[in-house]
């Protein structure tokens, strides 16, 4: 009970300075709230007692205030976005609201008892998608039942098929953009900047020559780079044009939460083991309903063109997955390469860590009071190349190398360099609960 009422995280890691990671002390982390200033000698002491008691001795104990925080940042875009298709693993920003960016994982069909048809959604992160108290729109407020709404949703899901769950609600202030209308704003400054970058004063001292006609001086060689800085200028100019069209149209706007696990909802997960107890896991995922102009130019039939991670001009582009694949019967193992597509970092690497984590966070029991429980997490580590995820990655799917998808990002920590997961297996039996769905599946490819 000390360590779940001060510590919101229990991990195992190799953990210090020495560049090579295997070098590291093996570390039993506990992290403790930001707020704390106990010096936790006590605790300490019995951690050390509990491991040397299973010849773990040599295993070290730190007590560190918590760092970890969900991936949701404001990035900028890159290459053909503008154009309109849906791409897994760039920008979702909440509809007229100022939260910070994060990323869409990508598409999944749900098939429903008696019909044949697949149903076509985005799939990300619930905290993604949910309005921070302090960036909510002051105009929702006068929707009617918001108010409960976003209360609702806080420890419970939004099941479309119950009005107790506000979907009605959700489709006014639950909307999505893909990408993010501050994403766009960021590009076209970005490029307004490098325009304004390009026309030097030496640049502007030859147009006026230029603009002089017959009477102006100017020699071959300087009309020639005025030339090739007048096509740089337009090339830039072409390249911003479709993120201002999609600006001002508002067709950046991608739809609207069908449904989702809640903010901080919890459910149990039940071992194959029979030794093992029942473990709680955290559930975060949301279901994002489409507008129809925005997914009918990718629908071939009931395939999907398109759903595989973004290239982020990926140096190997050969080696970007050419779809995503889901094998139920698939889990991670220990020490494997897992990869993710996000906004802010691209296509990065890390390596799965098989050792449970545990974090203590607050749900609601039974009459409706906060306690204090634990709840199992994976983790995966950064590699020597870079951090495996960072601010605004918070959605984007974890797979391995050949593209079977393992999970979806939710949360990293900066001092330890790591990011946390949901098993996509996990997330896959809540949406069946939670929307009433007989079969989920990856959106596969028109030649799949």
């Amino acid at each position: 009970m000390l360590i779940s009422a001060s510590g919101p995280l229990l991990e195992c890691w190799r953990y210090g300075t020495d560049t090579e990671r295997q070098l590291y002390p093996v570390t039993v982390i506990v992290q403790v709230r930001k707020t704390s200033t106990n010096p936790f000698i006590t605790p300490a002491r019995h951690l050390h007692e509990i491991l040397a008691s299973f010849d773990l001795a040599d295993v070290d104990v730190l007590f560190q205030r918590d760092s970890n925080a969900p991936l949701i940042q404001n990035p900028t875009l890159y290459g053909d976005v503008g154009a309109g298709a849906i791409h897994p693993g760039v920008s979702l920003g909440i509809h007229q609201c100022s939260a910070g960016t994060s990323t869409l994982g990508g598409l999944v069909q749900l098939q429903f008892s008696g019909e044949t048809e697949w149903r076509t959604y985005g799939l990300t992160c619930f905290h993604a998608v949910w309005p921070p108290t302090n960036h909510r729109n002051p105009q929702w407020f006068n929707i009617y039942n918001a108010v409960k709404a976003f209360t609702t949703w806080e420890f419970s899901p939004l099941d479309p098929r119950k009005s107790e769950s506000f979907p009605d609600v959700a489709q006014q202030v639950l909307r999505v953009d893909h990408p993010s209308l501050r994403d766009l704003d960021n590009t076209i400054k970005k490029k307004d900047d490098l325009i304004a970058d390009i026309r030097t004063p030496r640049f502007l001292e030859y147009e006026k020559e230029i603009n002089k006609g017959d009477d102006g001086r100017l020699s071959e060689s300087a009309i020639a780079i005025y030339r090739g800085t007048v096509r740089q200028i337009q090339a830039t100019e072409e390249s911003r044009s479709p993120f201002i069209a999609m600006r001002d149209s508002g067709s950046y706007l991608l739809g609207h939460v069908y449904a989702g696990s809640g903010l901080n909802r919890t459910r149990e997960l039940k071992s194959t083991e029979e030794s093992r107890e029942v473990h709680l896991i955290s559930t975060d995922w949301a279901l994002i309903k489409i507008n129809p102009e925005r997914l009918q130019p990718q629908q071939h039939g009931d395939r999907i063109s398109g759903n595989r991670p973004f290239h982020h001009g990926y140096i190997e582009r050969a080696a970007v997955p050419a779809q995503f694949h889901y094998d139920p019967s698939f889990g991670p193992f220990r020490s494997m390469k897992l990869q993710k597509c996000g906004r802010s970092t691209g296509i990065t690497t890390g390596t799965y860590s098989f050792v449970d984590c545990v974090r203590f966070t607050e749900a609601l029991d039974e009459y409706g009071i906060p306690q204090v429980i634990p709840i199992w997490e994976h983790k995966i580590a950064s590699g020597p190349d870079g951090s495996f995820a960072e601010k605004g990655d918070s959605g984007s799917w974890v797979y391995t190398q050949s593209g079977v998808l393992v999970g979806v990002l939710n949360s990293g920590d900066e001092t330890k360099d790591t990011g946390t997961m949901t098993l996509m297996s996990e997330i896959f039996d809540d949406i069946k609960s939670i929307t009433g769905a007989t079969n989920v599946r990856i959106a596969p490819a028109p030649n799949s």
